[in-house]
């Protein structure tokens, strides 16, 4: 009887632990956005700098958008009596020689809705993308360019249009096991297909990337899958 009451006993404490090693499920997709006091326009003011504090053959910048920080309400723009939750970045100081992805990162449910625009140095519209620009780089749904002569800021607002849109993939891989047995080492690989099905969203995380070629020039250790975008894909959302 003691050792069935022990036995009890540690399954119960193996119980509680693994339950406080449970993964939280990731945030889910918000299929609508009520913002409050939107602006008609950016705050140019609260631009989030993508000029790194020293060279970098690759910064990367990520911004958390559609959800209250700090006690502050969700910055917010007011377009086609839509409200929109937005991403507002500075350019980088000396634009010559560098490339940009901006756009949303792949979370575990979700994508943000991302429309991107650049903006000159007084907030108006110079630059926009069409659905064909926007491509999946690596975890990043994005577009890519390099900046012009006159342009300012890289505005990332929410689309409408693509939320509730699903993007459904499968992650390939390999995985190999190895074992010593008889004197000898041996291993076995086999494939892992792992499917993941993500919901455009009213929020989620935007994010910048400046790639900078001098920089990589000069850093000659630096690898070169840094001093360029990664290879995009186009996939269409369901």
């Amino acid at each position: 009887m003691r050792r069935a009451r022990l036995t009890t006993g540690a399954a119960l404490a193996g119980g509680v632990l693994l339950a406080g090693c449970a993964t939280a499920p990731p945030p889910p997709a918000a299929l609508s956005f009520a913002g409050h006091d939107c602006a008609t326009a950016p705050d140019l003011a609260k631009a989030v700098s993508l000029t790194p504090p020293k060279p970098k053959a690759m910064f990367v910048v990520s911004t958390p958008v559609g959800r209250p920080a700090a006690g502050q309400p969700a910055a917010c723009l007011a377009r086609a009596g839509t409200s929109r939750p937005y991403a507002l970045y500075a350019l980088p100081a000396e634009p010559a020689g560098k490339t940009l992805t901006v756009g949303s990162v792949l979370e575990g449910a979700r994508i943000f809705s991302p429309e991107v625009s650049i903006l000159d140095a007084r907030g108006q519209v110079t630059r926009t993308f069409a659905a064909p620009d926007y491509f999946y780089r690596a975890e990043v749904f994005s577009v890519l360019f390099q900046p012009k002569a006159g342009e300012a800021y890289v505005l990332v607002a929410a689309d409408p249009a693509r939320v509730a849109q699903r993007y459904d993939s499968i992650a390939i891989g390999t995985q190999t096991t190895s074992t010593y047995a008889a004197g000898m080492t041996l291993s076995w690989t086999r494939g892992l297909d792992q499917a993941h099905s993500r919901t455009f969203s009213y929020d989620g995380l935007v994010q910048a990337t400046v790639y900078d070629a001098d920089a990589a020039t000069k850093k000659k250790d630096a690898p070169g899958a840094a001093t360029r975008p990664p290879t995009g894909r186009r996939r269409s959302a369901s």
